[in-house]
């Protein structure tokens, strides 16, 4: 048994951190052992945490505070459950004159048989694989993983017939969703500059997707910050959720970072630690112009771009050898940052795809008609992964008590915001892409009839 990072809901004088028991489970029987104890809500009930320890403050296994050390077989998994040990630190906090406890590993085990009226299904319950070095693991019910693959599809729309089906991975918006709701600090990137004979410079695609995003995740209690390109899209940014916050489509300031012009691989990796260790546990790109082979970044028409940018790719290199930190990219062509994960298929199936197509892979690759559409699509994922029962408990480590639907579904993108975050955009002169003038468009495509309508299905789905 362990003692943990993670904290009781205190009450009154009582307050600890929980104790956990750890077994180790064979993989394949992970999920098994999942739905077996899922049910005995009044007992341990389901697992808390599956894999790595460190993700939950246990950094040596081989030191338990309560009880011996067991043994791990080949294939083996570390898998941990809510211990009744964390009665005994709770009472340790009140430092009492006498108390009464259980003494750790010696439980009671009576003949009654327990019936608890709990209507959960057993078999409702999914192990999803994050990573696999460290091996860890999130959960959610079966539902709400189909209602999330159906999300990925809708997306996934190509209306541009850009063949962007070719390239996605499936079930990666959902291991994205999953990792960014475990996430408590979360760093978003955009900026595309491909409009190079305009003063805007920047495209509006990724924008609106990002700050949906970033909506989200604050409204979960995470941290989110946007990074921006040193002397040129940090003014941008900066200006833009100032706009937002005095028009009241935001109503909590997102900050901006600085990403640094002169950044190499040596701070990258300073950039992204700090003093306590990684300033963020999630990177994601959306419609990021990435690096291609040949260290130039390409417009889909093969134009470079190079000298406007910074080049944060290498903050996502960066993160591969950072423990705990996850990456994501959102893009609608091939050339923006993540794709690298997929980069035969940009060869094979993207126009100019050699040439444009970006190196820097990423964990998560969300693969989208229009790159707004993934900003929508992760910040549906994220709220339906929270509104489901079994993954709300299992993010919460059975600590505290499961948030309001109310609070969740507020915070979703609606038509009237994404219009209104559009028109702001066109006031700081930013715009579509393609069509190269002032529309309420993005990717050549009409706001009214089409992403109006992206808006509505996702809203739909709930």
């Amino acid at each position: 048994m362990y003692v943990t990072n993670i904290p009781c809901y205190p009450v009154g004088p009582f307050a600890c951190n929980l104790v956990v028991s750890l077994r180790p489970i064979p993989k394949n029987l992970v999920e098994t052992a999942f739905r077996i104890t899922s049910p005995l809500e009044k007992a341990h009930g389901a697992p808390i945490h599956i894999g790595n320890p460190a993700l939950i403050g246990i950094n040596d296994i081989s030191k338990p505070d309560f009880g011996a050390v067991l043994p791990f077989k080949e294939n083996d998994v570390p898998v941990f459950w809510a211990c009744g040990v964390t009665g005994l630190e709770a009472v340790k906090a009140l430092k009492p004159d006498m108390a009464f406890t259980h003494n750790p590993g010696s439980m009671y085990l009576c003949d009654t048989p327990l019936d608890d009226g709990t209507d959960t299904n057993p078999d409702d319950s999914r192990v999803i694989d994050l990573t696999s070095n460290p091996y860890s693991a999130s959960v959610a019910s079966d539902l709400t993983v189909k209602t999330i693959s159906k999300l990925e599809k809708l997306i996934a729309t190509d209306p541009g017939d850009r063949g962007i089906g070719n390239l996605i991975v499936e079930n990666d918006l959902l291991k994205s969703a999953l990792s960014l709701s475990h996430a408590s600090s979360v760093a978003i990137v955009t900026g595309f500059p491909c409009m190079v004979d305009t003063p805007s410079l920047y495209e509006n695609d990724g924008l609106s997707g990002a700050v949906t995003l970033a909506v989200m995740l604050q409204s979960l209690g995470k941290e989110v910050s946007f990074i921006a390109d040193d002397g040129t899209f940090d003014s941008v940014m900066n200006s833009f959720v100032n706009s937002l916050l005095e028009k009241g489509i935001l109503t909590k300031p997102i900050p901006v970072v600085t990403c640094p012009s002169d950044i190499d691989k040596s701070k990258a990796s300073e950039f992204l630690t700090g003093s306590e260790g990684p300033r963020f546990d999630h990177l994601v790109a959306i419609e990021r112009s990435g690096i291609a082979a040949d260290g130039g970044f390409y417009t889909m028409k093969g134009r470079d771009i190079s000298k406007h940018l910074v080049n944060i790719d290498l903050l996502f290199e960066a993160a591969k050898s950072i423990p705990g930190v996850s990456t994501t990219g959102v893009g609608d062509g091939g050339n923006e940052l993540g794709m690298g994960k997929v980069l035969e298929k940009v060869h094979k199936h993207i126009p100019l795809g050699e040439k444009i197509a970006c190196v820097t892979s990423t964990d998560y690759l969300v693969a989208t008609g229009v790159s707004n559409w993934g900003g929508f699509g992760l910040s549906a994922a994220v709220a339906l992964l929270n509104l489901c029962p079994i993954h709300d408990r299992y993010v919460r480590r059975s600590s505290g008590f499961p948030r309001q639907k109310h609070d969740i579904v507020m915070h979703l993108p609606t038509v009237e915001n994404e219009k209104r975050t559009l028109e702001v955009l066109l006031d700081m002169g930013i715009y579509d892409g393609i069509l190269g003038k002032r529309s309420l468009s993005v990717d050549g495509l009409p706001f009214d009839g089409v992403h109006s309508k992206m808006v509505q299905d996702i809203i739909a789905i709930f």
